[in-house]
């Protein structure tokens, strides 16, 4: 069973329409069955429409008996247009999910969503289980010593940068003395 379902804010269609009409030919002519929802007002308790539920389409309603606009006005807020758009999840999260429940496929898509899981999870069982008990131990036991290594390398290479500072901070000195010198003989030569 082929299924779409748009959840309707009534405040973006000039921004999703002419993006999406030309699914409407394409859903119809497929036979998918199309559902267009939308909300009574801002609270769940409102309840929601069924604006269209067809497997012939012929076109996208843009807006319901509320719209998001509707809502932002009444409390004084502003569209959100960056970002995750959160008012407009919860606009129509909760009419997707009413819907859902309301057809019964809920119960069926955790199953299949269940289903699916189980069988990433008997996949992932066999791979692991292509590996013996022994064959982990030997790649821990391996990646432990590498890790070791690694570590031991990490500890020469900062005594080693260690030294080269000291041996650099040694040649700045004996420059900055040898400079000092080098002054002090160029006044003494020029005061002769």
């Amino acid at each position: 069973m082929q299924i779409s379902r748009s959840c309707r804010t009534g405040s973006r269609i000039r921004c999703n329409s002419p993006g999406f009409e030309f699914m409407i030919p394409l859903l119809r002519e497929n036979g998918v069955r199309f559902v267009q929802l939308a909300r009574n007002g801002h609270l769940q308790a409102d309840g929601f429409t069924i604006l269209d539920d067809s497997r012939h389409p012929e076109q996208l309603i843009a807006r319901g008996p509320w719209t998001l606009w509707d809502d932002q006005e009444s409390v004084g807020t502003v569209p959100q247009v960056a970002g995750t758009r959160k008012c407009s999840l919860w606009a129509k999260g909760d009419v997707g999910d009413w819907w859902l429940k309301q057809v019964g496929d809920n119960q069926r898509l955790r199953e299949e969503v269940e289903r699916l899981r189980g069988a990433v999870r008997r996949s992932l069982g066999q791979q692991l289980d292509q590996f013996g008990a022994a064959d982990l131990g030997t790649r821990i036991d391996e990646l432990t010593t590498e890790n070791q290594q690694l570590r031991t390398e990490l500890d020469q290479a900062r005594a080693q940068a260690s030294q080269l500072e000291s041996k650099l901070q040694e040649a700045e000195d004996d420059l900055a003395a040898a400079r000092a010198g080098l002054r002090r003989m160029i006044r003494l030569e020029s005061q002769r």
